[in-house]
């Protein structure tokens, strides 16, 4: 299953699968937040997203969400 090296969820999604579809954040000028300042931001390739979702599927674990 794909997991965040940085990902920042709520937790009532702990149980959620994650799937990466952007990395670095989009805004990037808070003075006060340091996180991902060393990533720019990207959309993940489509092709990519569509592997981790057959390797989520694959994976037979139940989980009650997908956190984009």
């Amino acid at each position: 299953m794909p997991f965040a090296s940085n990902g920042v969820r709520p937790p009532y999604e702990s149980r959620s699968a994650y799937l990466q579809v952007t990395s670095g954040c989009s805004h990037n000028a808070c003075r006060f937040c340091t996180y991902d300042k060393e990533a720019p931001f990207a959309v993940s390739p489509e092709a990519a997203i569509r592997e981790d979702l057959k390797e989520l599927e694959s994976d037979d674990v139940p989980f009650p969400r997908i956190w984009l």
